[in-house]
């Protein structure tokens, strides 16, 4: 059998790909991981979308999204105006401690509300919340000052009573807005975590399969590759030997 010996320029282009071949795949390999662990990522739409969900529970929790903070506030101001002391220096500052929780819950509400309607939530859970809740709380806030702080002020303490009573269905109303929306969010974040933890486990695991195939194809590869070069080489060098 006679061996031919590759050329110069044969040789050099059979090298080259040998190079070639597997940086052009682990390139490849890297772009994909890197897309991969983008979505994934604090930054990418994944982890955003499971973010929102999780800040819809923890902000429909007192105090921010509930009433339930100012609530508390006012009923206290409540059992305060039944104790024989309510207008006594001590118990008028007392009561004006609570107002002014009450005054820093109305802040927060109003905070978030506005958050939230900038978001993309369902429209049952945008309705009782947004619509339905947010106008109680506007309504609950209002009527405390038109209403309850006067009456303090006039240091009447069945009035104040009466007023605080009146209040209580306000406070129901947005409680049920914001029982929709953690009804919601909390399935919501379980399947958005689910579906993230998902999510990187299929991209590690192509990444294995792509990386373990890139191996396979470079070994087979470099064998073919060494071979071509090789054995005209060792043909030659025995011939001239003999």
């Amino acid at each position: 059998m006679t061996w031919v010996l590759p050329n110069r320029g044969t040789i050099t282009q059979r090298i080259s790909g040998l190079v070639a071949l597997p940086i052009v795949a682990l390139v490849l390999l890297a772009v994909s991981h890197t897309d991969s662990m983008r979505k994934a990522s604090v930054r990418g739409d994944s982890y955003k979308s499971l973010k929102l969900a999780q800040d819809l529970v923890a902000d429909t929790n007192p105090p921010s999204g509930s009433l339930l903070e100012a609530w508390s506030r006012i009923n206290h101001i409540g059992v305060l105006v039944a104790t024989d002391d309510a207008w006594t220096g001590a118990g008028r500052a007392a009561i004006d401690v609570q107002l002014a929780g009450v005054d820093e819950a109305e802040d927060n509400f109003t905070a978030s509300m506005a958050y939230w309607a900038e978001q993309d939530i369902p429209q049952e859970v945008q309705i009782r919340l947004l619509e339905i809740g947010g106008f109680a709380g506007e309504q609950l806030f209002a009527e405390v000052e038109t209403k309850l702080k006067p009456a303090i002020e006039a240091q009447d303490s069945e009035q104040v009573l009466e007023v605080i009573r009146s209040l209580e269905w306000r406070y129901e109303a947005q409680d049920a807005g914001v029982r929709e929306a953690i009804g919601w969010a909390i399935p919501e974040v379980e399947s958005r975590e689910e579906s993230t933890n998902n999510y990187v486990l299929q991209s590690i695991f192509a990444g294995n399969i792509i990386s373990g195939v890139i191996v396979l194809i470079t070994i087979i590869y470099v064998t073919v590759i060494r071979r071509s070069i090789t054995r005209p080489i060792n043909a030659l060098v025995a011939r001239a030997r003999a």
